[in-house]
């Protein structure tokens, strides 16, 4: 079995490392009332790489006041592309199967990875500034804030928690149950601390009501986060710097240029089960970590949310010490920002402890008692008794999990840059990509361009800005690590038959060390004039066992009939939870116009839309148009 502190690591990397030591590391929040932790773990990334970033350039900002916001993320991240936003790609997203339109925040209740944050962010949207779109609803009210306004609605769920509990109510429950029955029932509020009441003759329906009521509050964080029941939709348009703008586009600067797959941290065996580490993805969290970037990931969490006991499966809560020693999928999105190989095994729980030493510090998004705020109506927004202890003995939010875990995956990094805003000027980007999901798919091995071999992808724009304008950057999606990709921008004549039919403005060359987002940033000498149309073509290769290998990268996810039919096939099959295919969860719809998207294969170029490859598809599978993005600059007159 390989050791993640082998003579490789040992020679490239600290034994010890910690980002919250370099001050780029922002206070541990709270996600209730939501299931969002896929936005509260790419936020944490993304926020210590924007520090990192700033730092570099000599503007050091403090940790503790830089809050970007997982709400619009969320929103925007999970919500179909609109008119206003893109006439042409109008309907274009992710949905989640079976809630459309019937409750708008449901999309803060579904599940996501990094590639929902990288599309969005690359899309040269976002991170905002959470000032502009705070996790709250519109009432700012906590969740026991809001039920004392409510009345009505306290009473509803005062009912339901006491039936979820005894499958009675609570008018049943104190008249009806026999006495041994109902001092059970009381005892078991007593000792989740919902009861204070001591004399079971003296209970009313009032008493018992009240104490469902905090049980329910202390479940759902009652006066630690917003409530649930407010409306958190964010509408279309917003006044941003004294101007009407559409609220998906606000920007604060901080524009994506690499949003990094990185190799999984364990190998499977022939069966797909857990075999070892994977030495190679232990270095590259490591790397990025030192480059100043957080990395999200996934795992199996043993609690389903804050304020639930931990169940000790895989977590101490002694220690704060986590080992998933089970081959399981992931269930929970946090934030690794720090790591030590020599964190003792004996740390994790007996009888189950890793085989090694060596583990992963954690940010987790439940809270701590170390950086919660108070806010204007004194509540203790994200405060709770959750993760490790400091010397002071306060919990801080921060777990570790070993280097062995059998289910941390999904890791993801991001860089970011101000170039785009520090230009002078506006920026706008143009793409026809909106649906975030991602495959790979390899060809053949000739690299001559007379080769039946070849494949190239592209993408066409035209200049509708009005001005002219700059071409700053271009980028694509790489299909896997250690890619080389050609960006060549035609300026196309009239009539074009094909993306190379007309003047070759210019090129670049990068080569990108993992799959993923990658923007290049160009000389700026590039300028197109108003109604120009051009291409941007994108050659991805690898070299790979002496061969050169031709790539490219799709965005594809289920079709909604697919991901019905998965789903029916798997609760007529019983499939355990644990098994079941979590992308039938929600589907893709891809809006792919006649004229935008052509691949070169076989020696000709074809419209993406006529590619039969792609079209055969089409009744399972939502298949995006390319990755491939414009990055304009123009100066208004």
């Amino acid at each position: 079995m390989a050791s993640a502190s082998g003579s490789s690591a040992e020679a490239a990397f600290p034994a010890k490392f910690d980002l919250r030591d370099h001050g780029v590391v922002t206070p541990v929040k709270m996600q209730n009332p939501w299931q969002s932790c896929w936005a509260f773990g790419s936020i944490a990334a993304a926020e210590s790489s924007i520090l990192s970033t700033m730092k570099e350039k000599g503007q050091t900002i403090d940790a503790k006041d830089f809050n970007m916001s997982e709400k619009h993320l969320v929103w925007f991240g999970l919500n179909p592309i609109t008119e206003a936003i893109d006439p042409a790609q109008a309907g274009e997203g992710m949905l989640i199967t079976g809630a459309e339109g019937d409750d708008p925040k449901a999309v803060y209740d579904n599940g996501g990875y990094g590639l929902n944050a990288s599309t969005l962010f690359a899309s040269g949207v976002g991170p905002v500034y959470d000032k502009y779109f705070p996790y709250q609803g519109d009432s700012g009210l906590t969740e026991s804030q809001y039920l004392e306004e409510h009345p009505d609605l306290k009473k509803n769920i005062a009912v339901e928690t006491c039936v979820g509990l005894t499958g009675m109510t609570p008018e049943e429950v104190v008249n009806e149950l026999d006495e041994q029955t109902a001092a059970k029932v009381f005892d078991t509020l007593r000792s989740m601390g919902c009861l204070a009441e001591t004399d079971n003759a003296k209970m009313t329906v009032e008493v018992l009501e009240q104490a469902c009521i905090d049980l329910y509050l202390k479940n759902a964080a009652g006066n630690n986060a917003y409530t649930k029941w407010d409306d958190w939709s964010i509408p279309e348009t917003m006044t941003f710097d004294g101007q009407e703008v559409l609220s998906r586009n606000v920007t604060s600067g901080f524009t994506l240029v690499d949003g990094n797959k990185l190799p999984s941290l364990f190998n499977k065996d022939a069966d797909g089960k857990w075999e070892s580490i994977n030495q190679e993805g232990i270095d590259a969290v490591k790397s990025e970590l030192m480059k100043g970037r957080g990395v999200s990931a996934g795992y199996q969490a043993d609690q389903a949310a804050p304020g639930v006991p931990v169940p000790e499966r895989y977590m101490s809560a002694t220690n704060w010490a986590h080992y998933t020693y089970e081959d399981m999928g992931t269930s929970h999105m946090i934030c690794i920002v720090g790591w030590d190989d020599d964190y003792s095994a004996s740390n994790f729980l007996e009888g189950h402890q890793p085989p090694e030493n060596g583990a992963w510090l954690v940010k987790n998004s439940w809270g701590s008692e170390t950086d919660y705020v108070v806010n204007d109506t004194g509540a203790h927004i994200a405060q709770d008794a959750w993760g490790l202890e400091n010397e002071e003995g306060k919990h801080t939010g921060y777990f570790w999990i070993s280097y062995y875990d059998k289910s941390l995956n999904y890791c993801e990094s991001m860089a970011f840059d101000t170039d785009l805003a520090d230009a002078e000027g506006e920026m706008v980007t143009r793409m026809y990509d909106y649906m975030p999901s991602l495959i790979g798919v390899r060809t053949g091995e000739d690299t001559s361009e007379q080769s039946e071999s070849l494949v190239k992808t592209a993408n066409v724009f035209t200049n509708d800005i009005g001005y002219d304008a700059q071409l700053l950057s271009v980028s694509t999606k790489t299909a896997h690590p250690n890619a080389t990709v050609k960006y060549s921008i035609y300026k196309l004549s009239d009539g074009f038959q094909n993306p190379e039919d007309g003047e070759l403005l210019g090129t670049a060359t990068a080569t990108y060390d993992y799959a993923g987002f990658h923007r290049e940033k160009l000389d700026g000498s590039i300028v197109l004039k108003p109604d120009e149309t051009f291409a941007i073509v994108a050659e991805e290769t690898v070299e790979e066992g002496g061969k050169t290998l031709y790539e490219y990268a799709a965005n594809i996810a289920y079709t909604k009939a697919h991901a019905e039919a998965v789903q029916a096939k798997e609760a007529a099959e019983g499939v355990d939870s644990d098994d079941r295919d979590r992308n039938a969860d929600e589907y893709g719809i891809a809006v792919v116009n006649k004229g935008e998207s052509f691949i070169y294969d076989g020696g000709a170029w074809t419209d993406w839309t006529e590619y039969e490859p792609r079209t055969r598809l089409l009744d399972d599978y939502a298949i995006d148009n390319f990755s491939i993005k414009a990055y304009l600059v123009f100066k208004p007159e």
